[in-house]
């Protein structure tokens, strides 16, 4: 109350705010609150901001599993009753949802039951991302930000540096797409020690470049994830039942959309970038495609 009443003080500007004193029951008066100031390890190296915050979600869903499982912090109810605290006491409030999913990553290894209340959307989670950029290859094979998305993928799995070297390679004709990138340094790169990888990355690229546009889209969404092992990949990470289930909704919602008449890979890509792009805006959880012309 002392704080905030200083700032803000007054209302008699539109965009202003006046403070309303928040009362303390009588039965808590007595109770002493307290605050806990967690300090991640710096470590030999700073590293990078997300692995920061990685650590600082580690530490928060740590101490929160502390004090339930050990039964060490106490909640006043208003009647003046103590109990222990349980997991429905706790909220834990970001400034922003940039490293929501370092959290729910952490609160998941712990097992640790938690509601993500105005969250990240359906079309703004990584696993969606992965898709769009595939999808945004397979329709137009000369979108490099897209390929470079999707290599960097679960789908591929290719590291930084060898996605340099394709990206560098020297000799090739000016405007190269990094799709030809990829199918040149595989054929002149026969000892490198990621050939394999390489060569089943672009094998799976050629089969569904093939497959686009003759078969439905709804079954070309299913051959990626089949052929690719996406579902296996998923199925091992902390939240990857959900991940899979995300995707699952996916082909349920193209599914619907073909019944009602020809539904190409084209309109799906449009309506996609329309859905990320509201969600980005809005913060919103949108249930399916934006309807379009209306």
């Amino acid at each position: 109350n002392f704080l905030f009443s200083s700032i803000f003080a007054s209302a008699e500007k539109p965009w202003e705010f006046g403070y309303e004193p928040l009362a303390v029951s009588s039965a808590r008066h007595g109770c002493d609150g307290s605050i806990r100031i967690l300090f991640p390890p710096k470590g030999e190296s700073k590293g990078t901001l997300t692995d920061q915050k990685e650590i600082e979600a580690g530490m928060v869903a740590e101490m929160i599993h502390q004090m339930v499982s050990c039964q060490n912090t106490w909640i006043t109810e208003a009647s003046g009753k103590k109990r222990p605290v349980t997991y429905g006491d706790i909220a834990i409030l970001l400034e922003r949802r940039t490293y929501l999913t370092q959290y729910m990553l952490a609160l998941s290894r712990q097992d640790t039951p938690f509601y993500v209340h105005g969250g990240v959307g359906f079309y703004s989670r990584q696993e969606m991302y992965d898709i769009f950029n595939l999808l945004s290859f397979l329709l137009r094979p000369y979108d490099d930000a897209a390929l470079l998305g999707t290599l960097r993928s679960p789908y591929m799995g290719l590291s930084d540096p060898v996605i340099h070297a394709i990206k560098t390679m020297k000799g090739l004709p000016r405007g190269t797409t990094l799709y030809g990138r990829l199918q040149r340094y595989i054929a002149e790169n026969s000892d490198d020690s990621d050939i394999n990888v390489l060569t089943r990355a672009e094998n799976l690229l050629a089969g569904w470049l093939s497959s686009t546009g003759r078969i439905p889209l709804s079954r070309l969404i299913r051959k990626i994830l089949v052929e690719s092992g996406i579902l296996t990949v998923y199925g091992a990470l902390p939240m990857g039942e959900q991940q899979v289930a995300n995707l699952e909704k996916l082909i349920r919602i193209v599914r619907n959309r073909s019944e009602s008449g020809s539904y190409d890979l084209s309109e799906f890509i449009s309506d996609l970038t329309n859905s990320i792009t509201a969600e980005e805006r809005e913060g919103g959880h949108p249930s399916g495609f934006q309807q379009r012309g209306v």
